[in-house]
């Protein structure tokens, strides 16, 4: 039977949260990952998602927008 770490990928894929929202999205493409882990300082903040992306693309933000991942997290 497959354990869990088969699937896994290491090094875990990460962006600091003053990336824009366009890089990462950028990012997760060339990888071929549908999440990202969001730090600061080194620090798990949250996850960043396709599907949020597509939320913040649906709800109006235009792809050159600078926006920052910091700017959509909840806190």
């Amino acid at each position: 039977m497959p354990k869990v770490k088969d699937y896994m990928s290491s090094p875990i894929f990460q962006v600091e949260a003053n990336t824009s929202i366009q890089e990462v999205c950028k990012l997760m493409v060339e990888r071929g990952v549908g999440s990202v882990l969001v730090t600061e300082q080194g620090q798990p903040k949250g996850i960043f998602t396709d599907r949020d992306a597509i939320k913040a693309f649906a709800m109006g933000l235009s792809p050159s927008d600078e926006v920052r991942l910091a700017s959509t997290m909840e806190h």
